[in-house]
């Protein structure tokens, strides 16, 4: 793996990808599980909100929004104009591993008020948007039509009533699988609720992309026959 470097400042080798690695996995470090805090994630591309899972001293594991090359370098700030440097380590889809370079003060951290939580944005409201989706219940899958969405839940209706409610993944086109619980059936409507709340900047930019990409109907076109 070559070198990279850009005007941010962000860089990464060979043997600093190495020494990371082995600060990530180092015996001994207390991992913290079950955070869910939000955090932003900065690349050469620009910012990315993550949904931190677990942390330790020499990194931590998110679920991200936009994917991530496993080499590449990030900074990450958890708290309001702290930036930690280090660098992708893993990458599974819609989830990450970081390395730090340096080792953090977990407890610290965990202790304050994080940067998503300093000046939070006002929730986005429920969107009606319409759009092909997939639901998985227990070991079945299900096809069901988006009727509206939010940060924290959606409602679809789906061919035939579910056959029970419980936990249900919602699968999006693009985007991370959404874990929630079945809240409410009538017939074919159903209302679920999120395990995660979705950043409200990320639902706004999944909604106006499928908006832009929407292909109008083709417009009505007459054969030669029926015109006089």
């Amino acid at each position: 793996m070559g070198d990279f470097t850009d005007d941010s400042g962000l860089a990464n080798t060979a043997e600093q990808q190495t020494h990371l690695e082995t600060r990530f996995n180092r015996r001994g470090e207390a991992r913290h599980t079950a955070i869910l805090r939000a955090g932003l994630i900065y690349t050469a591309e620009g910012q990315e909100p993550c949904v931190v899972r677990n942390i330790s001293p020499g990194g931590l594991s998110a679920r991200i929004y936009k994917r991530l090359a496993w080499d590449q370098p990030v900074r990450v700030e958890l708290r309001p104009g702290e930036l930690l440097d280090g660098a992708v380590i893993w990458a599974r889809d819609w989830d990450i591993g970081i390395a730090f370079a340096q080792p953090i003060d977990v407890k610290a951290v965990l202790a304050s008020r994080w940067i998503t939580e300093h000046d939070r944005q006002r929730r986005l409201p429920r969107v009606k948007f319409t759009s092909l989706v997939h639901v998985k219940l227990g070991e079945e899958r299900y096809d069901a039509l988006l009727c509206d969405i939010s940060q924290g839940g959606a409602k679809i209706q789906t061919r035939e009533p579910l056959p029970y409610w419980g936990e249900i993944v919602l699968m999006l086109d693009d985007f991370p699988p959404v874990a929630g619980l079945v809240r409410w059936q009538d017939d074919t409507l159903v209302g679920l609720s999120f395990s995660e709340s979705i950043p409200s900047d990320v639902l706004t930019r999944w909604i106006r992309e499928r908006r832009d990409n929407a292909v109008p109907p083709a417009a009505e076109t007459r054969t030669p026959s029926a015109e006089r």
